[in-house]
């Protein structure tokens, strides 16, 4: 796959920005819980 696009439409950036957030969010919730049982 040649995919030559490096400036990406600001919907699918600001979607891939709010899948970051929510993923680092699971992940720090899911490593308290870890934490606490």
């Amino acid at each position: 796959m040649t995919a030559r696009r490096p400036i990406m439409n600001k919907k699918a950036q600001k979607i891939m920005v709010y899948i970051m957030l929510i993923s680092m969010l699971v992940t720090t919730l899911l490593a308290g819980a870890s934490m606490f049982w």
